[in-house]
C-alpha cells in the first residue's frame, strides 16, 4: 500500500514490458526462416537468389507475422474455393487487399475464387516466393512458378486447389511444362539453359568402396603442418625481398578479359586428364584455388565448379558436371593437393572449399594459405576477396564486384556456362598467388622491414636482458632447493656454483650489437629470409589458422529435422490449434526419413538429393495417399523420385502403413466443376445441419415408438 513502492513497481513492470516488446520486434525482424537455404517446396528456387534484384530494395524479406498473414489468407482462398466448388454460399468476402510487407496480395473476390488459380504479383523476391512455397506446401494446395527461368525479375507464383488449375497459364516455366495438359514442351531447347541430372553425380564420401586417392588418409598428411604451421614457408622459395615488393600491387597482373588465351574450360574427360598432365608435368610451387557449389544447406552440395590458378601463369576452369569429368577429378587431382611441398592459396577455404573437395572427390588440401586469415590478421575493413583485392590496387574492382553480386549466390547447377561465369571463376582464383607474396608482406614488414638497425638491437638487447633476469632467477631457485634438500653438501661449493652461473649470463647482455652478425637480420640487404619469417607472430598465427581450416572436412552427419524452421513452425502453429500436428505425425516424419536415408545409402547419393526436409515434413502433414497428392507439397517432385516412379510407390506405401483409414483425398477438377456444376460437400456446414436434423428425428421416432410398446405392455 506505499504509494512510493507502487510507482517504483509501476515504473520497473513498464520498462520490462518495454524491454520485452523491443525483444519481440528483434525476433521478428530476425527470423530464423529468412536464414534458411534457398529450398522451399518449389525446388526450382534452390540455389539461386534475386536478392540484389530491383525487388529487394523495396521489399524487404518478410517476418514471422508476416508469414503467418500469407498462410491466413492461403487458408481463406482455399477455403472460398471450397464453397465455390460446392456451389455453396461464401460467408464472407474480402473487402480490401492483404497487405504483406510491402506486397499487396490480390483481393479474394467471388470472381477470383471463381478463377481456374491464383496468380500472385512478379515483385516478390526469391525468399518471399520460398515462404509462399512453404506455406501452400503446409496449407495443401497445388503451386507452381511461372516466368522465364533463371530471370530476375518478373518471376511469379500461381497457387490453385485444383489439379488442373494451371492448364490456362501461357508463360509456364518448362521446368512443369510436361506436367500440364496440352503443353507440348517437356524438355527445354538445347539452347536454353538447363540443370544436368544430379543422379549422375556420385560423391566420393558416399561411395562404398572408397580408396584413399593420395595414398594414405589425408588426415595424416595434414598433421605435420597442424603441429607445425612454419613448414608452409620453404627455404629459398619463400624469402623475402622487401626492396622488390615493397611498391608492388595488383595492378599490373592483366585481367582475366584480357589474357582469354591463358586459361582452359575442361569440360570433358580428355580435357581433364590433360589438365592433370600438364600440372604433373610443369610442376608448379603453387596453386590457387576455389570452387563454386550448388549450396541447398550445409547438409546438401554438390561442386558445380573448379577453378585452378598456377604459378607459371595458366588458369584451368573445370566443370565438374560435364559429361566423363566428375570420375577423374579425384584420381587426377589428388595427389597434386596433397604434395607438402606445393603450397596451396585460397579465400576462406573453411566455407565449402576444404569439405565439398573431400566430400565429392577424395581431395585432401595440405600446406595452405588462406588469404581471408590473413586479411583478419592485417585487420582490414572488408575481408571479402573482391574488396581485399580493391585494398591491393586492382584496377578492375568494381567489374568483378559486380560479377561477385550476380553469380555469388546463383545456381551454378545451370548449364551452359555463359562467358560471365567463366570469367567471374577464373577473377575469384587469378590474383590469389600475387594476394600470398603481398599479405606475407604486409604482414612481416612492420617488425622486419621498416624499423631501423637501431631498433632492432635495441629490442635484442632488451630480450636478452630479460632472458638474463629470468635464467638469473631460476638458477637462485634451482641454488634455493639444492641448499635446503641437501644438508651435506659443501655450502661454500654451492655459493661459487651460484656466483658463476650469475656471471655466466652477462653473456647475454654483450653490448648493444647482439645479432649484429646474422646475416638474416641485415637490413642493408631488404631481404628476409624463410628462417626468419618463421619468426614472425602474426604471419604463424595465418599459417597455424589455416591448416587448421584444413582440417574442417565433411562430417557426414546427418541433418537434425527437429531443428529445421519448418517443422518449428509446425509445431508452434499445432501449440496454438492452427493445425493438427500429433504424435503420428513424428512417427511418420521419422519413418520417411529412415527410408530416405536408406535408399540415398543404396544409391551412393546425399540424403537431401534424394528428398528434402522441406519436401518430407509438409508430406508427413499432408499425408497423401497419391502420387498427385504428394504434388501439393511439390508440383515437381525431387529429381529422384520424378523420373523414377518406382521410388514414389516405395514413399506412398510407408505413408498408407501410418494411416488408420482409407480417407479420400480431396483433389478437386476445374473442368468437373464447370461441367457438373452444384455438387455435394460432405464436409459442408449446411450437410452437417441437415444430417444432425435428420439424425435427431429418426431419435425422436425411435423413443416415441419405444414409450408407446411400453405403455401398452404395461397396460
Amino acid at each position: 500500500n506505499n504509494p512510493s513502492i507502487a510507482f517504483a513497481l509501476e515504473v520497473t513492470m513498464g520498462r520490462w514490458r518495454s524491454k520485452s516488446y523491443k525483444k519481440k520486434r528483434r525476433e521478428a525482424a530476425a527470423d530464423p526462416e529468412e536464414e534458411a537455404p534457398q529450398s522451399g517446396a518449389d525446388w526450382d528456387e534452390q540455389g539461386g537468389s534475386d536478392d540484389k534484384s530491383a525487388n529487394s530494395v523495396t521489399n524487404p524479406d518478410w517476418s514471422r507475422k508476416e508469414r503467418r498473414l500469407v498462410l491466413q489468407y492461403l487458408e481463406e482462398y482455399k477455403a472460398g474455393c471450397e464453397c465455390k466448388y460446392y456451389g455453396e454460399a461464401l460467408s464472407v468476402l474480402q473487402k480490401f487487399p492483404v497487405t504483406v510487407g510491402m506486397i499487396e496480395l490480390p483481393l479474394l473476390t467471388e470472381e477470383q475464387l471463381m478463377a481456374p488459380c491464383l496468380v500472385f504479383p512478379p515483385t516478390l523476391t526469391s525468399k518471399n516466393r520460398k515462404m509462399v512455397h512453404e506455406c501452400c506446401a503446409e496449407t495443401g494446395l497445388f503451386h507452381i512458378t511461372a516466368g522465364k527461368r533463371f530471370s530476375k525479375t518478373n518471376r511469379t507464383i500461381c497457387v490453385s486447389i485444383y489439379r488442373d488449375g494451371f492448364d490456362a497459364i501461357q508463360d509456364i516455366d518448362p521446368y512443369y511444362a510436361f506436367l500440364v495438359k496440352d503443353k507440348e514442351t517437356k524438355v527445354p531447347p538445347e539452347s536454353e539453359s538447363y540443370h544436368p541430372s544430379i543422379r549422375q553425380f556420385r560423391p566420393w564420401y558416399c561411395l562404398r568402396d572408397r580408396t584413399w586417392l593420395a595414398g594414405d588418409d589425408g588426415k595424416k598428411l595434414t598433421d605435420p603442418f597442424i603441429d607445425n604451421p612454419e613448414l608452409s614457408i620453404r627455404e629459398d622459395m619463400d624469402d623475402m625481398d622487401f626492396e622488390k615488393w615493397d611498391t608492388q600491387d595488383l595492378s599490373d597482373v592483366p585481367s582475366p578479359t584480357c589474357s582469354k588465351d591463358q586459361f582452359t574450360i575442361v569440360d570433358s574427360r580428355e580435357k581433364m586428364l590433360e589438365c592433370a598432365k600438364q600440372l604433373k608435368t610443369r610442376r608448379p610451387t603453387e596453386i590457387g584455388f576455389d570452387l563454386e557449389s550448388y549450396n541447398v544447406s550445409k547438409f546438401t552440395q554438390l561442386t558445380c565448379l573448379l577453378q585452378i590458378t598456377s604459378d607459371y601463369g595458366h588458369d584451368f576452369v573445370i566443370d565438374t558436371l560435364a559429361p566423363g569429368v566428375w570420375d577423374e577429378i579425384g584420381p587426377s587431382l589428388a595427389l597434386l593437393f596433397a604434395d607438402p611441398k606445393i603450397v596451396k592459396v585460397g579465400h576462406s577455404i573453411g566455407g565449402l572449399d576444404v569439405r565439398s573437395l573431400h566430400r565429392d572427390f577424395g581431395i585432401f588440401v595440405v600446406n595452405a594459405f588462406d588469404t581471408y586469415e590473413a586479411a583478419k590478421v592485417l585487420s582490414l575493413k572488408s575481408h571479402g576477396l573482391a574488396s581485399v583485392c580493391q585494398y591491393y590496387g586492382l584496377r578492375e574492382s568494381d567489374h568483378y564486384k559486380e560479377l561477385k553480386e550476380l553469380y555469388q549466390t546463383s545456381d551454378w547447377r545451370r548449364r551452359p556456362l555463359t562467358t560471365p561465369m567463366v570469367e567471374y571463376g577464373r577473377y575469384d582464383v587469378h590474383y590469389l598467388l600475387k594476394l600470398r607474396k603481398l599479405m606475407i608482406r604486409d604482414l612481416t614488414r612492420a617488425e622486419l622491414f621498416d624499423r631501423t638497425p637501431t631498433e632492432i638491437s635495441e629490442e635484442a638487447r632488451l630480450v636478452a636482458s630479460s632472458l638474463a633476469a629470468t635464467f638469473s632467477q631460476f638458477r637462485e631457485d634451482e641454488d634455493d632447493w639444492t641448499f635446503e634438500n641437501n644438508q651435506d653438501d659443501d655450502t661454500g661449493n654451492q655459493q661459487a656454483t651460484h656466483a658463476t652461473s650469475i656471471n655466466s649470463n652477462e653473456d647475454f647482455d654483450d653490448g648493444n650489437d647482439y645479432g649484429a652478425h646474422d646475416p638474416s637480420l641485415d637490413t642493408q640487404n631488404k631481404t628476409a629470409s624463410a628462417a626468419l619469417l618463421r619468426m614472425n607472430p602474426d604471419l604463424m598465427t595465418v599459417l597455424s589458422r589455416s591448416q587448421e581450416r584444413t582440417r574442417d572436412l565433411w562430417s557426414g552427419k546427418e541433418e537434425p529435422y527437429r531443428t529445421h524452421p519448418m517443422y518449428v513452425n509446425i509445431r508452434y502453429r499445432a501449440k496454438r490449434s492452427e493445425l493438427s500436428w500429433k504424435e503420428e505425425h513424428d512417427k511418420l516424419l521419422h519413418q520417411i526419413i529412415e527410408w530416405r536415408n536408406s535408399l540415398a545409402k543404396d544409391l551412393e547419393v546425399l540424403p537431401g538429393f534424394v528428398a528434402p526436409l522441406e519436401f518430407l515434413i509438409p508430406v508427413a502433414l499432408q499425408r497423401p495417399t497419391s502420387e498427385l497428392g504428394l504434388r501439393r507439397v511439390g508440383y515437381r517432385l525431387p529429381e529422384l523420385l520424378e523420373t523414377e516412379k518406382r521410388h514414389v510407390e516405395g514413399l506412398l506405401s510407408v505413408i498408407a502403413q501410418s494411416l488408420t483409414s482409407e480417407d479420400e483425398e480431396f483433389l478437386p477438377s476445374y473442368d468437373d466443376r464447370l461441367s457438373c456444376g452444384r455438387r455435394h460437400n460432405p464436409y459442408s456446414i449446411s450437410t452437417i445441419k441437415m444430417t444432425l436434423a435428420l439424425g435427431l428425428a429418426v431419435g425422436v421416432v425411435l423413443v416415441t415408438s419405444q414409450w408407446k410398446v411400453r405403455s401398452r405392455l404395461s397396460r
